[in-house]
């Protein structure tokens, strides 16, 4: 951990440098991989996401901090779990062999060795978007300073994040209509059509085989085929 100015110093370099990794599975990478140098005690790191309203564990600094999301998925319960219910409080425990809010992963976190863990939401103004969880080996690992650096890291981390999707849901936006446009220049130069007839053909064959307008008009620009594609990538 760099602590004084040019701790902040670096924090706020850190902190820019999210903005600049170009997909979610990076930027989290990122994150999961510096926490140790930013939070006092933190040994190891791991960020759950929120998919279809289901807690997925996205990153992880060690195998260990892996096997702590599949116990608490397992068990239905955990800090991180918690933290992604809740999307508001700070979640600390300080010896996890008897921390009894979560007995059954508590036990079997504390047989494999992890003691300590922080774990906190990733939330923006409009979103829950997951949450980030610190652990250590040992006991009483976190204090006061470790808090509020892993507040600091989690609400920059959730603002990259939300920044991330954003770009990449726009980009697709923009990919889509090409793709679309494209796929209605074919239609209409073979069957010498009106654009809106072309497009009418494709917004029915995404409609019977339930497949997106996106999927199609690139199938057809890749093979000539106005069909169902065989894989959606």
């Amino acid at each position: 951990m760099i602590t004084g100015d040019a701790g902040a110093r670096l924090f706020a370099d850190w902190s820019r440098g999210l903005h600049t990794e170009k997909t979610e599975a990076a930027l989290l990478e990122r994150v999961v991989t510096d926490t140790a140098k930013i939070v006092p005690g933190a040994e190891m790191a791991g960020v759950t996401v929120n998919e279809r309203r289901k807690p997925r564990n996205a990153a992880w600094s060690s195998e260990l901090v892996c096997r702590m999301a599949t116990l608490q998925t397992d068990e239905r319960e955990g800090p991180s779990l918690e933290a992604n219910v809740m999307g508001g409080d700070l979640i600390r425990a300080d010896d996890l062999s008897g921390e009894m809010r979560w007995p059954s992963f508590s036990t079997r976190a504390a047989k494999l060795g992890v003691h300590s863990v922080l774990s906190l939401p990733l939330h923006t103004d409009e979103e829950l978007l997951g949450s980030l969880s610190l652990y250590a080996c040992a006991p009483a690992a976190f204090d006061p300073s470790s808090e509020s650096a892993a507040t600091s890291l989690a609400a920059h981390t959730a603002l990259a994040l939300s920044a991330n999707r954003t770009e990449a849901n726009l980009r697709q936006a923009l990919e889509s209509r090409d793709v679309i446009g494209q796929g209605i220049g074919i239609l209409v130069e073979r069957h010498k059509i009106a654009p809106e007839e072309a497009f009418e053909m494709l917004v029915s064959v995404s409609q019977h085989h339930n497949v997106k307008l996106r999927f199609v008009a690139a199938h057809l620009a890749d093979t000539g085929e106005l069909a169902c594609p065989a894989t959606q990538t």
